[in-house]
């Protein structure tokens, strides 16, 4: 890993971190394409690009997410009921997602990656937040999970950028949603990781286990850390619109930039 690689995953921490606090995605929107970008350059890994930068990047998320979640539990902000309604199909989505990962080519998920944060920016921009709770069977959130944990583990994003939308439909507050969606996200990448690491074909590359490369996953988290909480306290201050949009805005941007490549 050279100086500029390092320098790259050190400021991708920075912002991934900030953004895990803030908008409750676990900062996968970030480090996904920054690690297909690297191992897409290196001749060695660019047949599994995809794969490396999405097993990485759960396994990264657990650790970055973990750090947002206890801020927001600190903040007394996260919908612990909601979480318990959810975790059980997120749990089983998440692996079975690892499991389908292993079965595409690295551009197949390339070009999935891109087109799924597209829709979730649309969605986002059109969708009108409910003035009040919605009273909807919790159960249905027992359906839901399954869908979500599985499409997150296999964009690699930890289900903050599906939980978020879910729970803002469902009339909950977006702060209150970004502090639950935190602790889903590191439910949805424990085990989402452990499928990249048990269904992944032997590599046969230094420091990596399965598809999760960990000189990125440790630099990566060292830095975002220490920002999540930062973000955690903006997400509390920042008009609840504004932070909406934001979140939509980054999804486009990130979704496009894989299109194109």
């Amino acid at each position: 890993m050279d100086l500029l690689t390092f320098g790259g995953f050190l400021l991708a921490g920075i912002l991934a971190g900030f953004l895990a606090g803030l908008l409750g995605i676990g900062g996968g929107l970030i480090v996904v394409p920054l690690l297909y970008f690297v191992f897409s350059a290196d001749a060695a890994t660019a047949s599994h690009a995809m794969h490396l930068a999405l097993g990485s990047s759960l396994a990264f998320i657990v650790l970055n997410s973990g750090s947002a979640a206890v801020a927001h539990v600190r903040l007394g902000a996260v919908r612990w009921v909601e979480v318990r309604w959810l975790a059980p199909g997120l749990l089983a989505g998440s692996l079975g997602g690892a499991w389908l990962a292993d079965q595409v080519s690295t551009d197949g998920l390339r070009i999935w990656f891109g087109s799924f944060l597209l829709a979730m920016a649309v969605y986002l921009f059109l969708q009108r937040l409910p003035e009040v709770e919605k009273a909807w069977p919790r159960a249905i959130s027992l359906v839901v999970g399954l869908p979500i944990g599985g499409l997150a583990s296999l964009a690699g994003v930890g289900g903050g950028v599906m939980v978020v939308p879910w729970l803002m439909a469902r009339g909950i507050q977006p702060a209150k949603s970004v502090a639950t969606s935190s602790v889903c996200t590191v439910l949805v990448a424990s085990l989402g990781a452990f499928g990249y690491m048990l269904f992944a074909p032997d590599l046969s590359q230094a420091w990596t286990t399965g598809y999760v490369f960990w000189p990125a996953v440790l630099t990566i988290a060292a830095t975002s850390m220490l920002m999540a909480p930062v973000g955690a306290r903006a997400a509390h201050r920042i008009n609840q619109q504004k932070l909406k949009k934001g979140f939509a805005g980054i999804l486009a941007i990130v979704g496009l930039r894989l299109l194109l490549d």
